[in-house]
């Protein structure tokens, strides 16, 4: 009797069944971003990873390395230029590069996020991050260890061709950015390297100068020293690089 008086007593009302059925959905969409977010939480700890690598490869090279390495400079083929058209497209073709390759790589990476989601393109970008910077410590340890084992120095007579003042840095000392040209070889083509000095040099167009230079393991060629020549062709010991010693390497072919 009391069953057929109260039919609806065993179920719960219509609203509630409503109440219920929706909070249960908002859970279940609740509950993929909060997975997501824990499942990328741990990721954005090797971010760090890059510059970290980094830092310390560079830390331990310094270590390693004596203060007159760190003084080498390299010196290679000068860029000459017949106009000012060309002077300024060698002054900016750096620029120009980095702004297109940004520009390239802001267009792929939006494409991708496009067509695989965010979800799949962060650990891409994320293992991407972390070879740029692995790549840049071993560009470093390259660099180190091709100069650390270096060949035979040798002596090269040049002419100063142009000489631009150049303020210290932190990890060089000031001097002169210099075109110079082989003293015994007119049709050579031009040279550029960097010219470093503690002490104030004055330096002319046409001064012979004399560098020692020195082969790396691998490639290019470095100063390790130099000095300008007197009238008499001695070497003046007031310019030579710091921590180098008065010239004893064989002379150059």
């Amino acid at each position: 009797m009391s069953e057929q008086n109260h039919p609806d007593a065993q179920q719960p009302a219509p609203a509630e069944n409503a109440d219920v059925d929706a909070a249960a959905s908002a859970s279940e969409a609740a509950a993929p971003p909060l997975a997501n977010a824990r499942r990328l939480r741990w990721p954005l700890a090797w971010v760090l990873l890059g510059p970290l690598l980094w830092l310390a490869a560079d830390a331990l090279l310094k270590l390693q390395a004596q203060d007159t390495l760190a003084q080498w400079q390299k010196i290679g083929p000068a860029t000459v230029v017949g106009s000012a058209g060309e002077a300024i497209w060698q002054a900016s073709w750096p620029f120009l590069l980095a702004v297109a390759a940004l520009t390239l790589a802001g267009l792929a990476l939006r494409l991708a996020i496009g067509r695989l989601g965010w979800l799949r393109v962060a650990p891409l970008m994320l293992g991407l991050w972390v070879a740029l910077w692995a790549l840049g410590a071993v560009a470093l340890a390259a660099q180190h260890f091709n100069r650390s084992g270096h060949g035979e120095e040798t002596l090269l007579n040049v002419k100063l061709l142009l000489a631009r003042p150049v303020k210290a840095s932190a990890r060089a000392s000031g001097g002169f950015l210099a075109h110079v040209q082989p003293a015994n070889d007119a049709a050579a083509p031009p040279l550029s390297v960097r010219l470093l000095s503690e002490q104030p040099v004055t330096l002319a167009t046409n001064d012979a100068l004399l560098l020692i230079v020195a082969h790396g393991r691998w490639w290019g060629r470095y100063v390790t020293a130099w000095h300008p020549l007197c009238a008499t062709g001695g070497a003046a010991d007031a310019a030579q690089t710091p921590g180098s010693g008065p010239p004893t390497a064989a002379p150059a072919p």
